[in-house]
């Protein structure tokens, strides 16, 4: 993106003038090029200017805070019917998948730099979608709206590759002791993220988390 470093380079006095100047040059860049768009608003991070916060001027142009909104709902949208199913935890990946085949190809193209930041827009309109990143697994999209602790996302991470953990299982690959691992789990299974395998009457059956699941075809 040749001319959007070297425009980059000039705006070091980081003045809203000559962003807005380079926004209206390139705006068709902007509007349908992800990694353009992406580079974009870092910069305009960079200078403390929030394209989204205005609907005037060259910022209404652009469009961004509606296209931002617009994906969010429809972000919730597939996240609340996959929710039977995901548990309310669902790949970003996959979800960006939906959101392509659902927008068509004539929509403007998106990707999951796109799906963050309409997230933190949603939250700023007090709608409420998380998205987390775990070892071992790629950035994960949280529909149930609880708060998760440093102990439940280890939890998460243990269940990342099998799809499933157990109580045991956390006491010997993390250390805990029962009490700390049964009240992960519990609150895991509360929450819709995990189901108890009910076909295992052991004392501590495994629990199976269903957004790992594996993705058939």
């Amino acid at each position: 993106m040749l001319p959007l470093r070297i425009y980059a380079a000039h705006i070091v006095e980081g003045t809203q003038d000559r962003l807005e100047e380079f926004a209206r040059k390139h705006r068709t860049e902007i509007v349908k090029n992800p990694d353009f768009r992406s580079k974009f608003n870092s910069m305009c991070a960079s200078i403390g200017v929030d394209p989204l916060a205005s609907t005037k001027g060259v910022w209404g142009a652009l469009g961004m805070g509606d296209f931002y909104y617009e994906l969010g709902i429809q972000m919730i949208q597939v996240c609340m019917e996959r929710r039977a199913t995901s548990g309310g935890l669902d790949s970003a990946s996959e979800v960006l998948q939906v959101l392509r085949a659902r927008r068509g190809p004539n929509a403007q193209p998106i990707e999951i730099d796109d799906m963050e930041r309409a997230i933190k827009n949603l939250k700023d309109l007090g709608r409420s979608l998380d998205l987390i990143s775990l070892k071992g697994k790629a950035k994960m999209i949280q529909s149930v709206p609880c708060e998760l602790s440093e102990d439940h996302t280890k939890a998460l991470e243990q269940a990342t590759h099998t799809a499933y953990t157990s109580v045991p299982g956390l006491q010997e690959k993390l250390g805990w002791h029962e009490a700390r691992a049964v009240a992960a789990v519990d609150f895991l299974v509360g929450e819709g993220m995990a189901w108890i395998d009910t076909q295992n009457d052991s004392p501590w059956p495994d629990v199976w988390f269903p957004s790992f699941f594996p993705v058939k075809g």
